[in-house]
C-alpha cells in the first residue's frame, strides 16, 4: 500500500480499495514498512463476498504478467530436463597434463640460471 507516511506495524485498520471487479472492504493488519511510503498489509478479516471479488480480480489477468509467467514456466521445464555435461577426462588427469609443461618450464628456467654462471 502506498502511504504518505508509514503507520505503526501491527496496527489493525479497516481497509477499502477499488478493483476492476468492484470494491473490497476488510480488516487488515499493517506489516513492517518496506520504504518510507510503501507498507504491506495482511487481511485478518475479509467477508466472503469481498474475498471472492479480490480473487476474481487477481485471476482475471489484469494484475498478472502473463508473458513473465510463461517465461518462468519455460525456464522451469528447461531446468527440470537439464542434465549436466559429463566430464571426458577426470579432473586429476587434466590437472597433471597442465602441470607437466609448467614444471618443465620451471626446470628449464632454473637450469639456465644455475648453469649460465
Amino acid at each position: 500500500m502506498l502511504l504518505p507516511e508509514p503507520v505503526h506495524q501491527g496496527l489493525v485498520v479497516e481497509l477499502m480499495f477499488q478493483t476492476h471487479r468492484g470494491p473490497v472492504l476488510g480488516t487488515a493488519e499493517m506489516l513492517n514498512p518496506v520504504t518510507s511510503t510503501q507498507q504491506p498489509f495482511r487481511f485478518v478479516k475479509l467477508p466472503a463476498g469481498d474475498e471472492h471479488t479480490l480473487n476474481t480480480a487477481f485471476q482475471s489477468g489484469l494484475y498478472r504478467n502473463i508473458d513473465e509467467e510463461e517465461r518462468i514456466e519455460e525456464l522451469k521445464a528447461i531446468v527440470a530436463n537439464w542434465t549436466p555435461p559429463t566430464l571426458r577426462r577426470p579432473f586429476i588427469k587434466t590437472l597433471l597434463l597442465g602441470l607437466v609443461p609448467l614444471v618443465g618450464c620451471l626446470v628449464y628456467t632454473l637450469s639456465i640460471h644455475l648453469f649460465s654462471r
